[in-house]
């Protein structure tokens, strides 16, 4: 069976963060933090769920290399990125076991009615592509809304 690497990227976040690795915790092989050098307690309460919180350089206009960085300690076959006041709901939970960890086939993108709340609201498959395969070769570059 498939790992799933989930790689959170958060920046003074702790108000958010416990939320969201809550909503992944039962679905992730192996949960990646970058803290991006929070003044709060985001790295902290990372660490009650992980040991995998590495601090990165804050960088609000560039967040690519954070989210790179987190990309080049997945270890999973497949990587799903999230914000950290992003929330997974129980319906793409199962979306994701059955589609991209039940088949042994390769797809480069699995975002299927996909739904996902962020900051409070619910977000669709038009939103962003969020699983990808790991194929170690995986770059962030800015997302287009």
């Amino acid at each position: 069976m498939s790992k799933l690497s989930v790689v959170i990227s958060a920046y003074n976040e702790g108000r958010n963060i416990k939320d969201c690795l809550e909503s992944v915790r039962g679905l992730a092989d192996e949960i990646i933090v970058i803290d991006n050098s929070s003044t709060d307690k985001t790295g902290e309460i990372a660490r009650k769920y992980t040991k995998k919180v590495f601090e990165q350089k804050n960088d609000p206009k560039n967040i690519d290399p954070q989210k790179n960085f987190g990309f080049s300690k997945a270890t999973g076959d497949w990587i799903l990125s999230l914000d950290a006041d992003e929330r997974i709901t129980p319906e793409l939970t199962n979306e994701i076991s059955q589609v991209a960890i039940g088949f042994p086939e390769k797809i480069s993108f699995l975002a299927s009615g996909f739904k996902a709340t962020c900051g409070g609201r619910t977000i669709s498959s038009s939103y962003s592509k969020k699983v990808k395969e790991n194929s170690g070769k995986m770059t962030f570059t800015k997302l287009l809304f």
